[in-house]
């Protein structure tokens, strides 16, 4: 004997349920540029980093910063002005080196310090050995008026008498300080006994003017500045100083 279906009997437990319900409608879609979807997040990955990775993210996952955040602006300034520093360096240096190399020929010891007008004759002019009054750039040379004894104090010692190259036009400023510089050299040998490389003295020279050298007058006087001997008292002749 069997049980009715649907009697409430124990088979009751293994009735089959209903239908399954329906699925949910889909999201409406956004009308938008983007997917209505949350944004993916990219995760660095532990081990060496890709070649491959996105653009945005640095080689270390760390988002590198974009083209005109300040942190950039600031590195592309400092690498600018690292560069155009450096170049204004080099300029400067290099132009004091040429400075310097070109500038040692001129600034010559025997250097014209004065110039000085026609004298009337060589029996007027001072002769070596005498000693002047006035120091070297200021001397007179013209006369005799201004040679003084050697042991009162004095101003400068003529060290020679050069006769400079007979040329029909005088010579340019820097061919007569050569000329000066290595006539009164040798003068200076002569009289101090040493040369002047290797002595504490020092000389200039007194050169004629223009119009004297077109009137024949082509003296050059080379006179020790006696306030390096002795402050000026005293001959310095053959002191080998």
């Amino acid at each position: 004997m069997t049980r009715d279906e649907g009697t409430g009997g124990p088979e009751d437990s293994r009735a089959l349920s209903g239908p399954p319900p329906p699925p949910p409608p889909p999201a409406p879609i956004s009308s938008g540029p983007w997917p209505p979807y949350a944004p993916s997040t990219y995760a660095p990955s532990p081990y060496a980093p890709s070649p491959y990775a996105p653009p945005s993210y640095s080689p270390a996952g760390f988002p590198a910063p974009p083209a005109s955040s300040p942190r950039r602006r600031f590195r592309t300034r400092a690498v600018v002005f690292g560069w155009l520093g450096g170049i204004v360096i080099g300029i400067a240096l290099a132009v004091g080196l040429m400075f310097l190399v070109l500038g040692a020929p001129w600034e010559t010891p025997g250097a014209i310090v004065a110039h000085h007008p026609a004298i009337a004759g060589a029996a007027a002019a001072p002769k070596r050995g005498d000693c002047l009054a006035g120091a070297p750039e200021e001397a007179d040379v013209t006369s005799r008026a201004d040679v003084t004894g050697c042991e009162a104090r004095h101003g400068s010692e003529v060290l020679g008498v050069v006769t400079m190259p007979a040329v029909d036009d005088p010579p340019h400023d820097s061919d007569a300080d050569f000329f000066a510089d290595d006539a009164c050299r040798i003068a200076f040998r002569d009289y101090i006994g040493q040369s002047w490389d290797d002595s504490d003295l020092d000389f200039g020279a007194v050169a004629p003017t223009h119009a004297a050298w077109r009137a024949g007058d082509h003296t050059l006087f080379c006179l020790l500045d006696s306030h390096t001997f002795q402050d000026g008292r005293g001959t310095a002749r053959n002191s080998a100083a």
